[in-house]
């Protein structure tokens, strides 16, 4: 029987910026809230997640941006990723270090508008005692009709602590 994990995560951020974009991007351009579920499956050296989240922004819809575009105020977004296990070859603790190979496919959908794009990004991935994750990829559109859009064709460089306890 395969295990199936599940978490939830939510966010409300606040920004001055003025901006630009169709897109809904909590991480300092936009204002508002998003709340979202994620599964992740472990099948041996290969993990297996998908996201599906949603996003409010605060203030009027109908706010008009720099260079006449509407602000959306509301965003679906989802997400399937794959991380395979290359480096230890056997798994013996969860302090080793790991090196993966990492893809995923990210989107977004505006329910009001309809636009939506799709994005491919290929990464490699390292992770230090399970708690800190280090990657480093490429990010590209590969389908796609939204105009104006933040994080589109862009390299990445992530650092991401955890912060966790494990029940027993």
């Amino acid at each position: 029987m395969a295990l199936i994990l599940i978490g939830a995560y939510s966010r409300i951020s606040t920004s001055r910026r003025p901006g630009f974009s169709r897109d809904i991007n909590l991480e300092g351009d936009n204002s508002g809230w998003q709340a979202g579920l994620i599964f992740t499956q472990l099948l041996h050296k290969l993990a297996l997640s998908a996201t599906l989240g949603y996003a409010d922004a605060f203030g009027p819809s109908d706010k008009v941006l720099r260079f006449n575009t509407p602000q959306p105020d509301k965003m679906l977004s989802y997400s399937l990723s794959s991380g395979y296990l290359v480096l230890p070859f056997v798994y013996k603790d969860y302090k080793e270090p790991n090196f993966n190979l990492y893809f995923e496919l990210l989107g977004k959908t505006d329910p009001g508008s309809g636009e939506s794009y799709l994005d491919l990004a290929p990464a490699v991935q390292v992770i230090l005692n399970s708690r800190t994750r280090i990657d480093l990829g490429y990010r590209f559109q590969a389908t796609g009709n939204m105009a104006n859009r933040y994080l589109k064709n862009m390299y990445l460089l992530r650092a991401e602590f955890n912060f966790f306890n494990v029940l027993k």
